[in-house]
């Protein structure tokens, strides 16, 4: 079956996108990369901005990395620039160690395209390059968050690879209605000279107060370069991107590629967009 177009998928389960780089320490931001990266923000509506400081969490490795030993007494002080829109849907971060724009999607009306947001992505990172000859790049990294709302597994299972997903060895012992079911699976591997993770968990969740459990899976995909780059390898952010969506794609049953092809919405959750 071919890959249906991104932009004929209705009611998809994506819920977060990051684009990242990161570099060696810079000790400084240039003022001058600041001045040029604000302005940029503004021309895409992110015009609000906040600081935050660093936490260990900001700085989690994949297995295929060294670990960077950042001690939490250096990174608390140290200061992260934070541009947003209005709405808090996207925002851009920038630091001595990265930088960081996410994308929150609110509702389908509201999603901004992957292109748009890899033009600023881009644009912000030729900033910094050309404004601190220092900058040495360490990663390149797109990820991707789904989460997806079941009454029944078996309405899931006809939508997902149970295979892909991990159930295929205690799927008839789970009872997936009780709050502590928990189920977990990583996998890593090399594609197209890039390294792909896929993080997947399937437990309980609750989307209202006043609404029943239901299950929730969520996929967390991300698809990284990693080396220590002369010049930052922005061209490859589609190819990285291209890929996650083909292993994506690849974990629905024939049903769910189908349903997808066809724009139908996935799930049982009924969400108003």
């Amino acid at each position: 079956m071919t890959l249906p177009e991104r932009k004929e998928i209705k009611g998809h389960t994506l819920k977060r996108i990051y684009l990242r780089l990161d570099y060696l320490d810079l000790i400084k931001v240039p003022d001058e990369a600041v001045k040029a990266i604000k302005q940029l923000c503004i021309d895409y509506n992110l015009d609000k901005t906040t600081v935050r400081t660093l936490q260990p969490s900001d700085f989690e490795v994949s297995e295929f990395e060294d670990e960077l030993n950042l001690p939490y007494e250096f990174i608390k002080e140290i200061k992260s620039r934070v541009f947003l829109n209005e709405d808090q849907s996207m925002n851009l971060e920038v630091n001595q160690f990265f930088i960081q724009l996410t994308q929150n999607v609110i509702s389908n009306d509201k999603y901004i395209g992957f292109t748009q947001m890899k033009n600023l992505f881009v644009g912000v990172c030729s900033k910094l390059e050309e404004n601190e000859e220092m900058m040495i790049a360490r990663k390149l990294s797109v990820q991707k968050v789904n989460e997806i709302y079941y009454n029944d597994i078996k309405n899931l299972a006809n939508d997902f690879n149970i295979n892909y997903l991990g159930l295929d060895a205690y799927n008839e012992f789970i009872d997936w209605l009780h709050p502590l079911s928990r189920l977990e699976k990583k996998n890593s591997f090399a594609i197209n000279n890039s390294l792909m993770e896929i993080f997947t968990v399937l437990d309980n969740g609750q989307i209202e107060e006043d609404q029943p459990p239901m299950i929730r899976l969520i996929l967390r995909f991300e698809n990284f370069i990693s080396d220590k780059f002369p010049k930052i390898p922005l061209d490859r952010i589609d190819e990285l991107n291209n890929d996650i969506y083909k292993v994506f794609f690849k974990g629905f049953t024939p049903q769910g590629q189908e349903k997808i092809s066809k724009g139908e919405r996935l799930g049982d959750y009924n969400e108003k967009v």
